[in-house]
Formats: C-alpha cells, structure tokens, sequence
C-alpha cells in the first residue's frame, strides 16, 4: 500500500493538470527522478513543482514546504523548477507562483488569498522574464 503523504502529493498533482486542463493547456507528470512533477506546454515549456498540504494548524493559513524531499537542506535551484503549484488539498485551492517567489523551504499562504495567485498572473510572470 502507497504511504498516505505520497497519495496526498499525487491527489495534488492530479489537482493541478485537471485545473491545467481545464484550462486547455498541454500537461503531463513527469518522471520520478526529475526534479519537478508536471510539464506545461503553454507556447512555452515550464516546469512546475506541486507541493500537497492537508495540514494547518492555523484558521488562516496553510503552510508549505517548499525544499526537495522535505528537507530544509535541499532547496530547489534556480533552472531546477519555473513555477510552484501550491495545493491545499482540503480547499482544492491552488496558488500558482513563480519560483522567486518561493525563497527559502517554507511558504506560507493565507487561506483567503489563494485566489490572487492565480494560474494567468504567474504565466504573465514567466512570460515577463524571458
């Protein structure tokens, strides 16, 4: 049987190609040993790491970690990932951000404001930086 926080991170990924799909955007899961969990073909290539949080001690806010593996050690590098894709698994919300918006291994979002991070305004990121 699967590990129950692996089925938590993959019930996040298949979250974020249904909200892709719905969208009409090209996405697939990538494989196990690359570095991100899905692949987007939006007239441009990017790679997007989904982190899975059902966790929150706070009425407010749900916390993420956003380092490889749940190690504080490991953060991701830039190259490594193009966007992050923030699920609270309970809400079935979702805060799309680019990965410099994402510094360190921890990020918090507050409950009420995952609808500012939305898919387009980080798309409009990446776009902006190419």
């Amino acid at each position: 049987m699967m590990p129950k926080e692996k089925m938590i991170g993959q019930a996040g990924e298949h979250l974020v190609c249904s909200e892709l799909s719905a969208n009409q955007m090209n996405c697939s899961r990538a494989d196990e040993s690359c570095p991100y969990d899905i692949i987007l073909d939006y007239g441009q290539l990017a790679k997007i790491q989904v982190k899975t949080s059902n966790y929150s001690v706070s009425p407010i806010s749900i916390k993420f970690t956003v380092s490889q593996r749940n190690s504080k050690n490991r953060c991701y590098q830039p190259g490594d990932i193009d966007l992050f894709a923030l699920v609270w698994l309970d809400g079935k919300e979702i805060a799309w951000l680019p990965y410099g918006e994402c510094s360190g291994w921890k990020k918090s979002i507050k409950k009420a404001e995952f609808g500012k991070y939305t898919l387009q305004r980080a798309l409009s990121i990446l776009k902006s930086n190419d």
